[in-house]
């Protein structure tokens, strides 16, 4: 019993000093913040060269995930990636956090009327064959992340369905619908053709 009473005792030091990855020389820095079971700690870094460099290391129920970085030069506001499809902005000074959540909606070649591809010349209406092909693309596209992409496309596709049309952008082999989320997917000659004719 007194060494289970010991162990559980020392397990906040150690989570104070670890700072992150063991593969740099860390220290705590002497801040820490615990928001919504989110802990942050400012961390003093060291790496094999070069000077000392901070970090905002975040963690979950006493376990490193990630590290954070400040937006726009904004020292309360930290913009953390917890995986691809979940960010988290957290607000230092004030200690609340607002979470934002990859909701991409999926496509159905069923109900869908048509696919019009508008580049900066040319408009391209897809055949049923093409929409299914589009409709796999979008389904299986990975989540590339949160405003990552920017706002220089190489064209739009408008997919026309139950009386509504959603607009979708492409650039390379990243779209986007929102222009805040972005995913990735596999390029392969079929998307290759359809950008060429509508160059």
């Amino acid at each position: 019993m007194k060494l289970k009473t010991a162990i559980i005792t020392l397990l906040p030091a150690v989570f104070l000093m670890s700072c992150g990855s063991l593969k740099i020389t860390s220290e705590y820095a002497g801040k820490v913040w615990h928001i919504d079971g989110y802990s942050i700690m400012y961390c003093r870094k060291m790496g094999w060269a070069g000077p000392p460099f901070y970090t905002y290391d975040v963690y979950r129920d006493g376990r490193y995930i990630n590290y954070g970085a400040l937006q726009d030069n904004d020292s309360c506001l930290l913009r953390f990636e917890e995986n691809r499809e979940r960010y988290v902005y957290f607000n230092l000074c004030n200690g609340t956090k607002r979470v934002y959540a990859d909701s991409k909606e999926l496509l159905s070649a069923e109900t869908i009327d048509s696919v019009l591809i508008k580049g900066s010349t040319a408009t391209l209406r897809l055949s049923a064959n093409e929409i299914k092909k589009y409709v796999k693309m979008w389904n299986k596209a990975e989540a590339n992340g949160f405003k990552r992409l920017g706002t220089g496309y190489d064209y739009e596709v408008l997919v026309y369905a139950n009386g509504a049309a959603r607009h979708i952008w492409l650039l390379n082999n990243y779209v986007t619908e929102d222009g805040a989320w972005s995913y990735s997917f596999k390029w392969n000659t079929f998307f290759e053709k359809m950008r060429q004719k509508v160059r």
